[in-house]
């Protein structure tokens, strides 16, 4: 049941926070830049403000689709399409649209017409179903974030009680960036202040106009460990001679494989198809067997 841990490389999962004007679109552009991307894609829902960015001497070239609604599916569709698309930088830009834009979350509960528990069992599935859309993305993810003001109650030896602004936070669901391995406030001059981390380089760091120096120490966090071991992989797949045996390789490295490029899946999801034909032949070949046991016996 249990083994032992081992790092292995990941693809990044970047949450971008700040106030219009911060550069949160030139940032996530940058970061993917001097990560090394070479194939990005923007998933743009501000009315094709990215594209104002294209040509950029500073920035590398991109491709975009503009969500016009912005339910979490059509979140999905998109990411999904980009990686079976093969690209390996992702921006989402933004993300706040899916929680309080039109057809997000927010609006769908409203017009549910139902109660909210009802309305909000009726997302919950498109939620987890955009939530792991994010995680299993193939490439390095960055997803932008609007703020908003955050408010905490106080009261005082008066039992009178007061609203003081204590900051920002991202307009999204409570508890959303924890998703993310990496989390950053962009202030109006441009600053990026780390607020939730993975990478303990990046602890408590600051970085004005954040571009190779944040992507540098980003890129080399994510490449500190093993690789994905394909061969292995389908080594395992090729030594299973049940179907319960094929389900439990696929239940260990299902979480890799989906954060795998296109083509690195459809070699294993052909392994698997090869294991499935041949554990079925097997089985049909043994009924068959019994049955000419039982008729010779009769």
């Amino acid at each position: 049941m249990f083994k032992k841990a081992e790092r292995k490389q990941v693809r990044a999962r970047i949450a971008l926070v700040g106030p219009p004007g911060a550069g949160k679109t030139y940032t996530a552009l940058r970061t993917l830049k001097h990560m090394g991307c070479t194939k990005i894609a923007v998933i743009d829902t501000e009315r094709g403000s990215a594209s104002k960015y294209a040509g950029d001497p500073e920035l590398p070239p991109f491709d975009v689709c503009e969500l016009e609604t912005f339910s979490p599916t059509n979140y999905v569709k998109a990411i999904k399409a980009a990686g079976e698309a093969g690209y390996d930088g992702l921006i989402i830009d933004s993300a706040s649209h899916a929680w309080n834009g039109d057809g997000g979350i927010l609006d769908t509960v409203s017009k549910s017409g139902k109660n909210g528990f009802e309305g909000w069992a009726k997302v919950k599935p498109l939620e987890h179903e955009w939530v792991d859309a994010v995680l299993t993305f193939p490439g390095h993810l960055v997803a932008t974030y609007r703020t908003k003001n955050e408010y905490s109650e106080t009261e005082n030896d008066k039992g009178k009680k007061s609203r003081q602004k204590v900051g920002l936070a991202p307009i999204t669901r409570e508890g959303m960036e924890y998703e993310f391995d990496i989390v950053g406030y962009l202030d109006d001059q441009n600053v990026l202040h780390i607020d939730k981390t993975r990478c303990p380089a990046l602890t408590d760091q600051h970085f004005r106009k954040p571009g190779e120096q944040f992507a540098a120490i980003v890129k080399t966090w994510c490449e500190d460990g093993a690789a994905f071991d394909v061969a292995a992989c389908v080594a395992v797949a090729r030594t299973c001679n049940t179907m319960q045996a094929l389900k439990a390789w696929a239940d260990e490295y299902r979480t890799a494989v989906n954060a795998q490029p296109p083509a690195v899946k459809a070699q294993i999801v052909a392994a698997r198809t090869e294991a499935v034909a041949r554990i079925e032949a097997a089985a049909a070949e043994e009924q068959a067997k019994n049955g000419l046991q039982s008729t010779e016996a009769a």
